[in-house]
């Protein structure tokens, strides 16, 4: 068994993304201004709700609520057709350029962000447990910008191939379709990728598993 779950860590993060999955799954089904409204509602009960229990907002929180309503509201006051359909292909290389500099940085904030929400992640692995779950943070967000990447250029070229009308109906269908493989991958690959990543040298010393059992 995983000392660390799957679930418990793509849950943690996941639970830290929320204006980004809010945004996306009503940009996806209802359009850009939907997803907009839906996205600041849901922001601000967040805040409500987390100001309620005294509990201090994410990093991850505060980076996806401003930056998805800010670029969303960038795209409605430039009120251009073209802009509209390159919007997708902007706000996913955007989001990609965030989680590079947070995975180039360092996943600390992170980190302690997911042990704030679920502590007992860290109860088979002792005291070296943070810095190897550094280490799996590192894996999942260079994950999440591969996906950002190849999204930015599917849409760009979309932009690029179609018209606005045609591009808005193809978005919605490669947007759903590339999001439930990236979320299996994530899931089932995210602990194999870093046992490959810790035998290739590719972490930190401190972030490596120290040996094969402690990633199966």
């Amino acid at each position: 068994m995983n000392p660390v779950g799957r679930g418990s860590i793509v849950g943690g993060v996941l639970s830290s993304l929320g204006p980004l999955v809010v945004f996306y799954a009503f940009d996806w089904t209802l359009g850009l201004k939907p997803a907009i409204v839906a996205c600041a509602v849901f922001s601000m009960a967040e805040v409500a709700w987390r100001f309620w229990r005294k509990e201090p907002l994410t990093f991850l929180f505060k980076l996806t609520a401003t930056t998805t309503i800010g670029l969303g509201i960038l795209d409605i006051s430039l009120a251009s057709p073209r802009f509209f359909s390159w919007e997708a292909s902007i706000t996913n290389a955007a989001f990609g350029g965030w989680f590079a500099w947070l995975m180039v940085k360092g996943p600390g904030p992170l980190t302690e962000q997911l042990l704030a929400l679920q502590p007992q992640l860290l109860e088979s692995w002792g005291p070296d447990g943070r810095g190897r779950l550094n280490g799996m943070m590192r894996v999942l967000l260079a994950m999440i910008v591969l996906f950002h990447v190849f999204t930015a250029a599917a849409y760009a070229f979309i932009a690029f191939r179609y018209t606005v009308e045609d591009a808005v109906g193809i978005r919605v269908i490669v947007g759903n379709v590339s999001l439930i493989p990236f979320l299996a991958a994530v899931f089932l690959g995210l602990h194999p990728l870093h046992r490959i990543a810790s035998r290739r040298g590719w972490l930190p010393a401190e972030e490596r598993l120290l040996s094969p059992a402690e990633g199966s």
